[in-house]
């Protein structure tokens, strides 16, 4: 009786790894879309207030790899602009931008509908491409005065939706906060750390057949 459960088990197991094994292969896409970012300003462990967020675009391409038919492993290129403004109107002004590389790990809860919800989470580089700071009273906006880092390092969250196949179109909320102060080694007890919450639509093609819709 045990042999011939061993046997029902192998054989289950078996055929779940030959079916996983269709459902797995390389997709690419595009994505853009816009965030509005904000920040954590703190000097001399005192959060500064009245600060808005800041309104930017982002882009780029994304490559992964699907594994099974419900997971995925993805790599994204990035250009992303973050800032923040001061709330009184004519008030400082502050803007990075950024090449990110966020890798993710994404989950779709199905690949048989039109329609599959999706979510994942990573961690994310971004790399300075350029700062810039109005101050109050200026119309022009000039390179930052001060030191910043070249990286910022964080986290990545999001979830949204996937559009029929193997071409999918994608709609996705993500937010992503920053853990590394942005402000250079020389800022002393000031700190600069971006919040981002983004609206993103893509397209995806899967060089393999998921099965489904």
């Amino acid at each position: 009786m045990r042999i011939k459960v061993s046997g029902f088990i192998v054989l289950s197991l078996l055929g779940a790894a030959a079916t996983g094994a269709t459902a797995q292969g390389v997709y690419i896409g595009g994505k853009g879309g816009f965030g509005s970012s904000s920040y954590s300003v703190t000097e001399g462990g005192e959060e500064v207030s009245g600060l808005n967020a800041r309104s930017g675009v982002l882009a780029g391409i994304l490559g992964g790899y699907q594994i099974g038919h419900l997971f995925a492993v993805e790599l994204e290129l990035l250009f992303a602009r973050k800032g923040f403004e001061s709330e009184v109107e004519g008030g400082d002004e502050f803007r990075v931008d950024y090449v990110q590389l966020p890798i993710l790990a994404r989950m779709t809860f199905s690949q048989e509908n039109l329609v599959n919800p999706r979510v994942f989470a990573g961690a994310i580089v971004g790399f300075e491409t350029a700062c810039g700071w109005k101050a109050a009273g200026q119309l022009e906006t000039v390179a930052c005065p001060f030191e910043t880092n070249s990286t910022e390092a964080g986290i990545l969250v999001g979830g949204g939706v996937s559009i029929s196949d193997p071409v999918q179109f994608t709609v996705d909320a993500t937010f992503d906060f920053g853990l590394t102060n942005v402000r250079g080694a020389e800022s002393g007890e000031t700190s600069f750390k971006s919040r981002r919450l983004s609206f993103v639509f893509g397209i995806e093609y899967a060089f393999w057949d998921r099965g489904g819709y």
